[in-house]
């Protein structure tokens, strides 16, 4: 019987949620979001950023209330930025 360790157990954890939430995806979401690790992770990295300096600007604008949607946002950025998939930058910013 093999005991882990408390950040052994955490990462198993983690592990294991990141295999359910890839087994709801289809095979073309799961290429974008491996695409967005990998080769496009810059434009993806930008797009995310700039998603969150603008919602972020957006709610200090509006007195903490959106006007949109955070998804209006996530599209608006991704139609911009090209080569980003709407959905796959929309789940990296509901991730952090």
């Amino acid at each position: 019987m093999q005991v882990l360790t408390q950040s052994e157990a955490a990462h198993d954890s983690s592990l294991y949620e990141a295999k359910t939430r890839i087994r709801d995806l289809s095979t073309p979401a799961i290429i974008k979001l491996i695409k967005s690790k990998t080769t496009g992770r810059r434009r993806y990295e930008y797009a995310a950023d700039l998603t969150k300096q603008i919602i972020a600007r957006k709610k200090k604008e509006g007195g903490g209330k959106l006007k949109h949607s955070v998804m209006w946002y996530v599209n608006k950025v991704a139609q911009q930025v090209p080569g980003v998939d709407t959905k796959t930058l929309f789940r990296m910013i509901d991730d952090e």
